[in-house]
């Protein structure tokens, strides 16, 4: 678990996938106790979502073995080894048999390299017609573009160098996911930033891009050579993480209908809060689902006068001196500060 001290006024807990790290977001003003309490208080859904993260299906270790299952755009294929002499290929054969043909010498871990390296050919046979058609149809031109392995995203753009990059697992994913990425990441040479003017350029050009994005939030985790978990191997969109205090606008109510299917996508996807105004009045608030659950938790906590007082109590016995159970106690692991970019 780690705790981050922003410059922010709402204090937010976070569950991360594949693994369940709690990451806590506190205010400055907000004291260690104060904090305490928060967690402790949110502990049973800290439990529900790490509980959750466990039940989703894994692929086992691949050991390179005739009989295993691995993906190609999508389609699942039953490897067959073809132990030979000459140089490793591999073969598709009958839309559900993969070839791998190498040499007797060659242990898991070189296998498996042949087959990443077929994998990144496919990869640059179809990534440059598709950077062709949505270079146009979008008017942005990548510099460069490159494939590599990613344990945490997707993709990735530079805007800097205009240059974009691909996970190589993107070759065992349908096209449409593919497709995507490639869509997203030039998206960002217009848009660097996931707001709703992003969301209304992808919206415009790839109308089903979500459609792909759940497809990639659909699949086992997958498990790299050493057993470490990667991202999800039909894997979880990587611009999920959240960070910093919730964005609010006040919009009437007659720009609230004409907007309103880009407004639920920032509030659901960025926590926005829109707070909507009728005759310059305000009259209702667009809130992330989440955020209400959590404004409801804290309304049933308000209002519970025996938590109150226990609360209260604590606040005083933690402002006397007195120790409790610590955050490594409470969740049975080390508390770990985030670690320092390097500048």
């Amino acid at each position: 678990m780690s705790i981050v001290r922003k410059a922010i006024k709402n204090l937010h807990l976070s569950v991360y996938p594949p693994h369940g790290r709690v990451r806590v977001a506190a205010p400055l003003a907000v004291s260690d106790a104060a904090v305490r309490l928060a967690v402790v208080g949110k502990l049973g859904w800290i439990k529900r979502q790490q509980a959750r993260f466990a039940a989703q299906p894994r692929q086992s270790r691949r050991e390179m073995v005739s009989g295993e299952s691995h993906y190609v755009l999508g389609r699942r294929y039953r490897l067959r080894v073809v132990v030979g002499s000459g140089p490793g290929r591999v073969v598709l054969r009958h839309r559900s048999l993969l070839e791998l043909h190498v040499r007797k010498d060659l242990d898991a871990t070189e296998r498996e390299r042949v087959l990443r390296h077929w994998y990144r050919m496919r990869l640059r046979e179809l990534i440059p017609l598709l950077l062709t058609k949505w270079e146009t149809a979008l008017g942005v031109h990548a510099v460069g573009w490159g494939i590599k392995k990613m344990k945490t995203k997707w993709g990735s753009c530079s805007l800097a160098a205009g240059r974009i990059w691909l996970n190589l697992e993107l070759a065992k994913k349908p096209v449409q996911c593919l497709e995507y990425l490639v869509v997203h990441e030039l998206a960002h040479l217009i848009e660097p930033h996931h707001n709703d003017r992003f969301a209304s350029i992808m919206d415009t050009h790839l109308p089903a891009w979500r459609v792909a994005r759940a497809e990639l939030n659909r699949a086992p985790l997958a498990l790299d050579r050493r057993g470490a978990r990667l991202i999800r191997s039909s894997g979880p969109d990587f611009w999920s993480t959240r960070g910093g205090a919730a964005m609010s606008k006040t919009l009437p109510i007659s720009e609230v209908k004409a907007r309103l299917p880009e407004l639920v996508t920032g509030v659901e996807e960025r926590e926005e809060e829109i707070v909507v105004t009728r005759k310059g009045k305000p009259a209702a608030v667009l809130v992330n689902y989440g955020e209400y659950e959590r404004l409801k938790d804290t309304i049933d906590i308000l209002s519970d006068a025996d938590l109150m007082r226990q609360i209260r109590r604590s606040q005083r016995y933690y402002g006397a001196g007195g120790t409790g159970l610590s955050i490594e106690q409470v969740f049975d692991e080390p508390s770990r500060p985030p670690k320092r970019r390097a500048r």
